[in-house]
């Protein structure tokens, strides 16, 4: 039987309030699995599906090689962070099942609940220089598959 260690959640947190949460998640094992421009693709269009319903604002986001990056505000209680990053994962894999190309995620998330305090556009500028930072490109404004979609005040 496999165990697995849930990433930490604060206890009083409901995770359903409409604040910005940073939100990382990776696929099983570190492999490179999103490198390839057709699986990336298919998460890019999965991330904009779900933001397009309504489900939440979306300052920012990247998508790297073997792990995700997301800055989201839910926009309903209905659709707390579980239930976003669960039905991300979901759709993914379903859609890929017909290409002859699979994913294995990581199991859970980790996420972080921005402060008040916190400037969103601090962490929005963490996510979107990612590929720069990893040196995948000269300029972030280059990388496909990442980019700020939501503007916030």
């Amino acid at each position: 039987m496999s165990r697995h260690r849930s990433p930490s959640r604060l206890r009083l947190a409901t995770y359903r309030t409409a604040r910005p949460y940073f939100i990382t998640f990776c696929v099983f094992r570190r492999v490179p699995a999103l490198a390839d421009p057709h699986v990336a693709g298919v998460l890019r269009s999965a991330i904009l599906y779900y933001r397009n319903l309504g489900w939440y604002s979306l300052p920012a986001y990247c998508i790297m090689p073997d792990h995700v990056h997301l800055l989201v505000i839910p926009r309903t209680i209905e659709r707390h962070v579980s239930c976003i990053v669960g039905s991300i994962k979901n759709r993914v894999r379903r859609d890929l099942a017909g290409s002859g190309k699979s994913i294995t995620w990581q199991w859970g998330y980790f996420d972080r609940i921005l402060r008040e305090s916190e400037a969103i556009s601090a962490v929005a500028h963490y996510v979107v220089m990612n590929p720069q930072r990893a040196g995948l490109v000269r300029d972030y404004r280059d990388w496909t598959f990442g980019g700020v979609v939501d503007f916030w005040n």
